[in-house]
């Protein structure tokens, strides 16, 4: 049965419907490989495998990995029976097909359409009421993650607007800023007692930066408590890292509207606007 499949999607997809670099593999059942695993002969780390019981359609790529591979889109047509649905799994972008006899009629592969940057996936958004730091998925409005901040105190309020990243350091120097409050002060360099802690994240046009801080000043949190930055625990901003890049967008805004686990609307002074879902 497999080879007879194998061999009919073999005519198929070299044909001109579907580019050379895609090759077509058997399964190793459980007796040819190791017990309790489910391999493919021939898988690497720069392929997408489209899956049936029997067989692997494997797009090549050898000079891409999983973390910036092109996704397939595969459309499917069958002749003694229907395809309900594909489902596109990530993180490793599987398209996986029926376990029932496939009998391909057509086969056609379609654009591929490039993995999306952090700073277009997620954004960072500071609510000031709540003193809490969101992540926000921006195709969706869902918040991923969510951290305890401390913002600007009375008189060093953290400004209301939206900004950029234009700077990511791990362990920074501390140089005391031309303010009142910072005369008299040394440069500080990296360590536990500096006050950027572990990492700082420059916000653009502007001194505001996100940082950690000693752990000495995690009591402060929840509070606002800052000259102005957007202060957060170390363990924290090195989640945070993971969000954001050079170019990503942050919001620091006033209140943040919520419905369940997505951000609706967002305040800044005294206007409300709605959050806008990115459009892939």
């Amino acid at each position: 049965m497999l080879e007879g499949i194998k061999g009919y999607l073999s005519k198929i997809f070299y044909s001109s419907l579907v580019p050379s670099s895609f090759k077509v593999s058997k399964k190793v059942s459980k007796s040819e490989s190791n017990p309790g695993k489910n391999s493919l002969t021939n898988i690497s780390d720069n392929r997408v495998e489209i899956t049936s019981e029997d067989i692997s359609i494997s797009k090549v790529d050898p000079s891409s990995n999983l973390s910036t591979i092109a996704r397939g889109v595969l459309t499917a047509t069958l002749l003694a029976s229907t395809i309900s649905s594909l489902a596109i799994a990530s993180p490793h972008n599987v398209a996986l097909l029926p376990k029932e006899s496939i009998n391909l009629e057509k086969v056609q592969v379609v654009a591929d359409k490039k993995e999306q940057s952090v700073k277009e996936l997620y954004e960072i958004v500071v609510d000031k009421s709540a003193q809490r730091l969101y992540v926000i998925d921006r195709s969706s409005g869902k918040v991923v993650k969510s951290f305890i901040v401390s913002t600007g105190r009375r008189g060093f309020e953290t400004p209301t607007r939206d900004w950029k990243v234009t700077e990511i350091t791990p362990n920074p120097w501390w140089y005391p800023p031309k303010s009142k409050w910072a005369r008299g002060k040394k440069p500080v360099p990296p360590g536990p007692n500096n006050p950027l802690g572990v990492l700082k994240i420059r916000l653009s046009g502007s001194t505001i930066l996100i940082h950690g801080v000693p752990k000495s000043k995690y009591k402060y949190l929840g509070r606002p408590a800052s000259h102005g930055c957007i202060r957060m625990r170390n363990e924290d901003i090195l989640v945070l890292k993971n969000y954001v890049e050079l170019g990503s967008r942050v919001r620091t805004v006033d209140r943040v509207k919520m419905e369940g686990d997505k951000v609706v609307a967002l305040k800044y002074k005294n206007q409300w606007r709605e959050y806008e879902i990115k459009e892939n």
